[in-house]
């Protein structure tokens, strides 16, 4: 049952404001999310509501870093800023009731996804399996703000400018300047000229010198970084390093865009695939997705939540492809971010 309502939430539409889900236990939560258009200078304000029964206790620490988590290739999308909690109220049947109520700023613009992802509640008892909850992403538009014409700089200079400066020459210095006899003096200037063009001309010396140990220095320290980085590419990579780089290439085709799902889930689930065998031994690409989740529930590799979400994962992309179910394009994205988690976090 659990496995069915994972599933429904991967393929559902995920642009509502408000969600209500819930699974077998009395375990429900409700998101509202406003607004869900607008531009970098405004807050976001997300309100959950969740309703359990006594002797569980959710997780507050991990939702309010689900909604702090970066995209996929780590780049930050919102920030909590304020946190409120309500007092939990108990019913006559023992149901507890919380609201938590989230300021968020976006710190980025266009299409931003945000999620609680998974609510947990851990049992108070020891030795009671968690119950866990899967929520939806909401797609966020964050426009650019505009800036007002008339605002003005805030810098202002150190001192102010006057068209007659404070600093100038009295009479008498600039009468004792023009009447300097050294200065004057055809003879000194005379023996001046010819001291300086006889001598060396150091300073010009001193500059080709400097430039020519600056330019012996930079070709060193260029051919020593191109030595590294070429011994760098020919050293071989791991298994996780090749599926993170064709993880990558594959994002930036953005097959989804152009409605070719079926070639970007075959993609998608052959990259994890391989990775398995690589890393693990596992021969997962002639394998159907029966057999190798039959063979992976023995594998000491993966714990149990891991099989999980990996089974998850390829469920609903053999609804893609097999079954010719039409994804939204958020569902892309959380195919690619659970293959993406899969392979960082698995050992």
């Amino acid at each position: 049952m659990r496995f069915l309502i994972l599933l429904l939430l991967l393929v559902c539409p995920l642009c509502a404001e408000e969600w209500t889900g819930s699974t077998s236990g009395d375990f429900s939560a409700e998101i509202s999310v406003h607004p869900t258009h607008l531009n970098a200078y405004q807050d976001l304000r997300v309100t959950l509501r969740l309703r359990y029964p006594s002797g569980y206790t959710p997780s507050l620490e991990a939702l309010r870093a689900n909604l702090e988590q970066p995209s996929v290739w780590g780049e930050p999308q919102f920030n909590v800023r304020e946190e409120q909690s309500s007092a939990s109220a108990v019913d006559g049947d023992g149901t507890v009731t919380r609201e938590l109520t989230y300021t968020v700023e976006p710190w980025a613009v266009g299409t931003l996804y945000l999620s609680f992802g998974m609510i947990q509640w851990e049992a108070e008892r020891g030795g009671e399996v968690p119950v866990r909850l899967l929520t939806p992403s909401f797609a966020i538009e964050v426009a650019v703000g505009e800036i007002s014409s008339y605002g003005h700089g805030e810098l202002q200079p150190l001192m102010p400018l006057y068209s007659d400066s404070s600093l100038h020459l009295s009479q008498s210095n600039r009468r004792a300047l023009i009447d300097d006899r050294v200065k004057s003096d055809a003879s000194a200037q005379e023996t001046l000229k010819r001291y300086r063009e006889r001598q060396l001309p150091w300073r010009i010396l001193y500059a080709l010198a400097a430039l020519g140990a600056g330019y012996y220095v930079l070709r060193r320290w260029v051919q020593r970084w191109t030595a590294g980085w070429r011994k760098m590419r020919s050293l071989p990579k791991d298994p996780r390093e090749r599926a993170l780089e064709a993880l990558r290439d594959l994002h930036e085709r953005d097959l989804p865009s152009q409605g070719l799902f079926d070639p970007y889930y075959s993609q998608l689930t052959g990259i994890v695939r391989s990775y398995i065998e690589e890393a693990f031994g596992i021969r997962a690409p002639e394998q159907t997705t029966r057999e190798f989740l039959q063979e992976l529930r023995y594998a000491p590799e993966f714990s149990s939540e891991t099989k999980e979400d990996l089974e998850a994962f390829l469920d609903s992309a053999d609804l893609v492809k097999f079954a010719r179910h039409v994804p939204q394009l958020a569902d892309c994205q959380n195919a690619e971010q659970s293959a993406v988690r899969f392979i960082r976090t698995s050992h």
